[in-house]
């Protein structure tokens, strides 16, 4: 009886190792791949008065063909905005960077918080007109940012090519 629970013993002890190991394992794959998906910040500053962060390629849910998405947070005095662009996002530096349409804007300020997500159409009553104008604004802004950025990522190219002997 005693030969058979040392057996017993050893083989949990040997079984619990593995299994840690194995948690651990995952654990750092999961952390991998999250390191990998959270995308890059390619801007963070001042804009016309305004706190820009912008990220490209952040980790995104499906939506349509997508996996990543752009995002834009804009502080502006008591109010944050923040822009999603997923579907048919492109990178700043891109020839087709210009025309982006959001598919969410999220609003922070004093009143509260606001979600808005873009529709296809928009009908006549009030709640819609209001989504599409917000979006009007919001795909306004977040184009007119991506602009001045890409011209400020341009200039710092450009000032650096300059100091290279030639």
């Amino acid at each position: 009886m005693s030969r058979l629970n040392n057996f017993y013993q050893s083989a949990k002890r040997h079984t619990g190792k593995i299994v840690a190991g194995a948690l651990i394992g995952g654990a750092l794959a999961g952390i991998r791949g999250c390191i990998k998906n959270m995308g890059e910040e390619i801007y963070r500053g001042n804009i016309d008065g305004q706190e820009v962060v912008y990220e490209e390629g952040r980790s995104a849910l499906k939506i349509g063909s997508s996996f990543t998405k752009n995002r834009m947070v804009v502080r502006n005095g008591n109010q944050t905005y923040t822009f999603l662009d997923v579907v048919g996002e492109n990178g700043i530096e891109s020839s087709d960077f210009e025309g982006q349409q959001l598919e969410k804007i999220l609003i922070n300020s004093e009143k509260g918080d606001q979600s808005y997500f873009s529709q296809k159409e928009y009908g006549q009553n009030l709640d819609e007109q209001h989504t599409k104008s917000v979006f009007e604004k919001g795909n306004a802004l977040y184009n007119s940012l991506r602009g001045k950025i890409r011209a400020e990522i341009e200039s710092g190219y450009k000032a650096i090519e300059q100091q290279i002997p030639r």
